[in-house]
């Protein structure tokens, strides 16, 4: 809840900056990378020992709305409202059996809200700034499991790093790659520790913006 309220703020204290902005569409194409990773967990009671693999972290595409607006002769700002689908697939695997396994999926509806800022030269253009993700719809596969209890936080944040292009200043193509700062993993607790799997989702996008 504190970093929704601190990406609020940013946006309302931002808006005497985009009384001149021109509203746009983005839509966005993924390409999540994550590193694979795994760890041991030790079921008291059945005396099992498992390892939880995480297999792949995916984005559907990104759609919505684009705030953009060009200050002075070198600089820029803009802020998206971009409505996306993550899947988050996991293996559980019985240490003793390794050709038994369960696969797990989390779903998420997210709201993705990056805000940018950076310089400009001719049509290219270069930033960077802070991305607030909220998760509006979830549905966690691994509660259902013996330790597993739900950590979620509904707002994740990260950094962004962008470079673009503009075409006669209404149509933008931008590359950009995203650090989050939660790890995959983090929206769990296994007998009332961190899961903390030690991956995190890196993502690198491709992005069409028209502006009006």
């Amino acid at each position: 809840m504190k970093n929704l309220l601190i990406a609020l703020t940013l946006i309302l204290t931002s808006n005497f900056i985009f009384a001149q902005s021109q509203l746009g569409i983005k839509f966005v194409a993924p390409t999540v990378s994550s590193n694979t990773a795994s760890k041991d967990f030790y079921h008291k009671d059945s005396g099992q020992l498992y390892k939880l693999n995480h297999l792949s972290t995916r984005t559907s595409y990104s759609y919505g709305l684009s705030l953009y607006n060009n200050i002075g002769d070198n600089w820029w700002l803009s802020a998206d409202a971009l409505y996306r689908k993550r899947q988050v697939d996991f293996k559980m695997t019985p240490a003793k059996l390794t050709r038994s396994s369960n696969s797990y999926s989390d779903n998420y509806n997210e709201i993705v809200l990056p805000i940018a800022a950076g310089f400009r030269k001719n049509n290219f253009k270069v930033g960077l700034g802070p991305t607030f993700t909220y998760t509006a719809k979830s549905e966690l596969s691994l509660t259902d499991l013996e330790g597993f209890t739900n950590n979620e936080r509904k707002v994740k944040t990260g950094f962004q790093f962008m470079i673009g292009y503009t075409i006669k200043d209404r149509i933008h193509i931008d590359l950009k790659r995203e650090l989050n700062f939660s790890g995959t993993g983090d929206d769990y607790k296994f007998n009332h520790k961190n899961l903390n799997l030690k991956s995190m989702p890196h993502t690198f996008s491709l992005s069409a913006s028209i502006y009006l």
